[in-house]
């Protein structure tokens, strides 16, 4: 085998550096470094984004809350009175009765003899109420 020396092979580069580059490269990354701005990210956008969708959320839930109270109170009167006669029974009502609610209603209804009287002769289903 033939001994090579790494010096005595002299191959020529390809790249070729042009004079004085080095000399001015500092100065060329300097200057393109003072010019480049940094990004500034606003904090504040994001937090009204927050608050804006706190916001919308809020009325969305208050709205809902006001849009289905409505709808309870639309029952007419008949609707209830025909459900209350078909699915509640007298025993359910006197289970559901205090006797505290009954002596405040008393208080608040006043009752003549002249009153009761007349709505008695006036009932036409008497004999329905008292037989039951």
């Amino acid at each position: 085998m033939k001994d090579s020396n790494l010096e005595d092979i002299k191959i020529k580069n390809g790249f070729i550096i042009p004079d004085g580059y080095f000399e001015n490269f500092e100065n060329k990354i300097m200057k393109q470094i003072e010019n480049e701005e940094p990004k500034v990210i606003s904090i504040f956008r994001r937090k009204y984004f927050y608050v804006a969708s706190i916001a919308a959320t809020i009325l969305l839930v208050i709205g809902g809350v006001f849009t289905n109270r409505n709808n309870i109170n639309s029952i007419d009167d008949t609707t209830l009175e025909n459900y209350l006669v078909t699915e509640v029974s007298s025993y359910d009502l006197i289970d559901k009765i205090d006797v505290e609610n009954i002596a405040s209603a008393d208080d608040v209804i006043e009752l003549s003899n002249d009153n009761l009287e007349n709505y008695l002769m006036n009932t036409p289903n008497l004999d329905y109420y008292l037989n039951e």
